[in-house]
């Protein structure tokens, strides 16, 4: 009987040293499955973290690019202003001329301001004739009315 019992109490001991084993493997089991999810988190908050700093940049791009966009539309706004009264003037011109071409209406500008110079030219070259001539003529008359 001592042995059936020592048998028992071996038999006992051993279930509790057992079952001591498999509580000891279910807290194990469970740390690591908290500890998987505690690493989980800390990468998905590591990956959010990525993803925030990432979505920060591209905010601030497109930011920047809203800003040069404007900044552009109102530089070309301002340059076809000026460039629509550049066209008006040209349309003007080309309906008084009927030239078309630039470089033509160009050329002829130029020829007009050469006539124009050379012009001015011989109005002051008459002009001096005109005044020597009344000089000499103002001489003759007095030499005619001397004698």
């Amino acid at each position: 009987m001592k042995n059936i019992e020592k048998e028992q109490k071996d038999r006992q001991d051993r279930i509790i040293e057992l079952q001591k084993c498999i509580k000891n493997k279910e807290e194990s089991v469970q740390r690591r499955i908290e500890r998987q999810k505690r690493n989980q988190d800390i990468a998905e908050a590591a990956a959010n973290e990525n993803k925030d700093a990432s979505e920060l940049k591209m905010r601030e791009s497109l930011y920047i690019q809203k800003l040069w966009n404007t900044f552009m539309r109102k530089k070309m706004d301002k340059e076809m202003k000026k460039s629509a009264k550049i066209d008006e003037a040209f349309k003007t011109i080309k309906t008084a001329t009927g030239v078309t071409d630039v470089a033509e209406m160009v050329s002829k500008f130029l020829q007009r301001e050469v006539y124009y110079t050379t012009l001015l030219t011989n109005v002051t070259e008459s002009d001096q004739n005109i005044d020597k001539l009344k000089k000499d003529n103002d001489m003759l008359s007095a030499r005619l009315h001397e004698l």
